[in-house]
């Protein structure tokens, strides 16, 4: 369960001292606890786990170029450690999103590595005087030195805050992460961005409003089952290039 992922995650912050994340290595923690980090060309993964009985190997993809991504595939392949589980474990990069899937051992792995990574209180603490949006969200992963995606999601969980973060890649969501406290709750994976959002105009080869700006609910929450027509909520975007994506944030103004 990831209650017991997150549990385990605060007893090892408690166990090595760490009162903040500007302490936190996750590397020599990983060493101490009997895990040895290695890099290899890996071609179907980001990360493969190998443990026995108290110790084990984590490999890690050359590939991995970000330090943010870095840190959260070593805290996410030591959950599988801590999970019991004496094996060989593959983890691709969709297991290591952060968002809710239908993997129970993946979930398990991203709850442990979030809780590690960005403890709720600190989370909660850094954010709560910021406006919405992707400054915000930026700000965090820079001070947490996680990915952009993993800030955005821990956000939507404990920011206090109804917010919607939707991830797009090729025109279609690829996930999304919401806010208990959001009004919708709903968006469907694969859905294709519409007109109705300015991530849109990225598809369609024109610049893009990077700014907060007020659109209909019309834009992602068709298919919720609480959705109103001609409501208004703020949404900001911001362009990945590089992956054929836009990070979306909705809130409401």
């Amino acid at each position: 369960m990831p209650t017991l992922a997150k549990a385990k995650a605060r007893e090892i912050l408690r166990l090595y001292c760490i009162d903040s994340p500007l302490e936190l290595n996750v590397e020599a923690i990983a060493n101490a606890e009997g895990l040895i980090i290695e890099s290899s060309d890996l071609s179907n993964c980001v990360g493969r786990s190998s443990f026995g009985q108290g110790c084990g190997i984590i490999m890690l993809s050359t590939g991995i170029k970000v330090v943010g991504q870095r840190r959260f595939t070593i805290a996410h392949e030591m959950g599988h450690f801590y999970n019991g589980k004496n094996r060989e474990i593959f983890c691709k990069a969709e297991d290591l999103i952060g968002a809710k899937s239908k993997k129970n051992e993946e979930d398990e792995a991203n709850a442990f590595a979030v809780e590690l990574l960005m403890k709720k209180e600190w989370f909660t603490d850094f954010v709560k005087d910021k406006c919405p949006g992707i400054g915000t969200i930026k700000a965090a992963a820079e001070y947490f030195r996680v990915s952009l995606s993993a800030a955005a999601i821990r956000y939507s969980e404990a920011g206090n805050f109804p917010v919607a973060v939707i991830m797009v890649h090729k025109g279609r969501v690829s996930w999304s992460a919401i806010s208990e406290i959001f009004p919708y709750q709903y968006v469907r994976r694969h859905y294709p961005v519409n007109s109705y959002s300015e991530a849109e105009a990225f598809y369609s080869g024109r610049d893009v409003n990077t700014e907060p700006h007020t659109v209909l609910a019309d834009s992602w929450f068709l298919d919720d089952r609480s959705f109103r027509p001609n409501h208004k909520l703020v949404e900001q975007c911001l362009p990945m290039p590089n992956y054929h994506s836009v990070l979306v944030v909705v809130w409401e103004g």
